[in-house]
């Protein structure tokens, strides 16, 4: 697989433009991945920077309270550590956003493999879901 840099869009309820993070492709297995401290009710976008539109491919294990994600084909090494992400259990979310606002969700192969859910200790390998989750605009999320 290509490797390919990403954007992380993270929104904040009641605020207008998100917060935006760039993360670089990673050149070697002992490269330190990005962290980011978790914050309640914001919603994580993922963009490929190559294509525009959201990863293919996403691997999510749980550490702990914290959220190792990966968009390459070696999924034991985090591209992505949200730091405290299982602090907020209903709170937070991995979407993938489309046109116009709306969102779509990665969609697991059972309900144990959601994102939002995973024990300490799981892997997830989600694919992107075709429905809709919802429609928002940054006064509403």
């Amino acid at each position: 697989m290509t490797a390919h840099n990403f954007t992380v869009q993270i929104h904040k309820q009641g605020v207008a433009q998100p917060d935006v993070v760039q993360l670089q492709p990673k050149t070697s297995s002992d490269a330190t991945p990005v962290r980011l401290a978790a914050q309640q009710d914001v919603k994580y976008q993922f963009i490929d920077n190559a294509t525009g539109e959201a990863p293919q491919q996403l691997t999510a294990t749980r550490k702990g309270n914290d959220l190792h994600l990966s968009f390459s084909d070696k999924p034991e090494q985090a591209d992505l550590i949200i730091e405290g992400f299982y602090n907020y259990p209903a709170g937070s979310q991995i979407l993938v956003g489309g046109n116009e606002g709306t969102f779509t969700a990665y969609t697991p192969a059972t309900t144990t493999e959601a994102i939002s859910y995973l024990n300490d200790g799981s892997m997830s390998t989600p694919m992107l879901a075709n429905d809709q989750v919802a429609t928002w605009s940054a006064s509403t999320l």
